[in-house]
């Protein structure tokens, strides 16, 4: 299949922020504990929660008795910035509860284009992990341990849909993640649309 000048004129111009068109989002923050006081009284369970569908920035910090969630984490075209913990022990002397902080985000690339995905991560009876999932990329930071541990995938995004996804839990978890995805270069561009539009056999 021949593609034509004007046509490769015109894919190369596509600008950043017409790399990642968001298809779906779901973020929430949520915090609980059941608690027991030192009589074995049972006080029920005490909780917060907090969630969105929608591409707006979200911004949460709360604490449930001894559970701490968090979540920042906002969108634009061509950059995903996410922060998410959740930590914390009983406050009753006899309780338990835990906490959770997950993001996920979907998007479709139409034309190739470089990424770059970084952060940290870091976990403790619980978890922080970030991945990426898309045409020919499998991608996950998940090293347990108290300390943050940093992360640094770079490459290229082929047209298609991927999915984009951070969490942490308590009893502490914690994931740092910036997505960044820019038009290939041109030369790049040139090769994956070769790659990608060679007729099968």
């Amino acid at each position: 299949m021949r593609i034509s000048l004007l046509a490769i004129l015109t894919m190369t111009a596509v600008p950043a922020w017409a790399q990642m068109s968001p298809a779906s989002r779901s973020s929430r923050a949520y915090a609980w504990e059941h608690i027991i006081d030192m009589g074995g009284n049972d006080h029920g369970t005490a909780s917060f929660e907090r969630t969105t569908s929608g591409f707006e920035p979200f911004d949460w910090a709360f604490q449930v008795e001894g559970y701490t969630a968090v979540q920042h984490s906002s969108i634009s075209a061509s950059e995903v910035l996410v922060t998410t913990r959740a930590f914390g022990n009983p406050m009753s002397t006899f309780g338990f509860g835990g906490a959770n902080s997950d993001f996920s985000f979907v998007f479709a690339i139409s034309n190739p284009a470089t990424f770059r995905l970084e952060g940290t991560v870091a976990s403790f009876i619980g978890w922080g992990r970030v991945s990426l999932e898309g045409p020919g990329l499998n991608l996950l930071a998940d090293t347990p341990g108290n300390q943050p541990t940093p992360f640094l995938f770079e490459g290229t995004m082929m047209p298609g849909l991927y999915a984009f996804s951070v969490s942490s839990s308590a009893d502490y978890g914690e994931a740092i993640a910036t997505l960044t995805v820019v038009p290939a270069p041109a030369g790049a561009l040139l090769l994956g649309l070769a790659a990608w539009r060679r007729p099968r056999r």
